[in-house]
């Protein structure tokens, strides 16, 4: 229990009872349980979100709580933080050391700027084009499957920065096979359990994470924490849409 409960301390700002000073093995451990804490938050919020339409709260309002306010706020803006460096690094950065330079910085670009706004925005219109009966089942495939992006590349790239290591490559020099395969059991899991289209999800995050692969590799030949954060991102967002186009068929 030890790894789930560093993984909640590093995916989530949820009160854990356990030190917050972790041992590399505890860090190693928490990588399984990040498809978890990512089906835990997507419960959390959907479940929340629909319960604010139950006391009379516009869908409209709602969704904007679940995906702008309280999503962030129990994550700590972990991710949507890595995307908005990212949009600026790679959109920004004229070659890889200018890249590693804008992702190493804490502001916030005009491309950080659109990147963020724009995943906000789609998430709050693909929650209200949802019935909010359905936020909890979406919510938990797309935060699960995020967190499970992140394991694969992980697994798929090297750490990018070869002069520092910081929490993104102790996480990568950590993995193991036997980490990625209990991740991905747990992933697949969890799609299997959810309502359609959870497995065409499964497919969806698989194309993403190749495609991220093969740019990233590309563009810094491998793989940073903010990086990390964006594909987690990317594919929750794009869960969604997925959900929303199969409401709509």
């Amino acid at each position: 229990m030890r790894g789930l409960g560093a993984s909640l301390q590093l995916l989530t700002r949820l009160p854990v009872p356990w030190p917050r000073e972790h041992r590399e093995g505890e860090l190693a451990g928490a990588l399984p349980w990040f498809p978890v804490v990512g089906a835990l938050l997507g419960v959390l919020l959907g479940v929340g979100g629909w319960w604010l339409t139950r006391i009379g709260l516009p869908v409209g309002p709602a969704a904007v709580m679940t995906g702008v306010v309280a999503g962030p706020m129990l994550t700590g803006a972990l991710h949507e933080d890595g995307l908005a460096d990212t949009a600026d690094g790679l959109w920004g950065g004229r070659d890889r050391a200018a890249t590693l330079r804008i992702l190493r910085d804490s502001r916030v670009g005009s491309y950080g700027v659109v990147a963020l706004v724009a995943a906000l925005l789609a998430r709050v219109a693909c929650l209200d084009a949802l019935p909010p009966a359905t936020w909890p089942a979406a919510l938990a495939v797309g935060h699960s499957l995020g967190r499970l992006s992140t394991v694969w590349l992980m697994a798929a790239l090297p750490y990018a920065r070869a002069e520092e290591q910081g929490l993104g490559g102790t996480m990568v020099a950590l993995l193991r096979p036997r980490h990625l395969v209990l991740a991905s059991a747990v992933g697949v899991g969890v799609v299997i359990l959810a309502p359609p289209p959870g497995l065409a999800a499964l497919g969806l995050a698989l194309l993403i994470m190749a495609l991220l692969r093969r740019w990233f590799r590309r563009k810094l030949g491998g793989v940073t924490g903010d990086l990390l954060g964006a594909t987690c991102i990317i594919v929750e967002v794009s869960t969604l849409l997925l959900w929303c186009l199969h409401r709509s068929s």
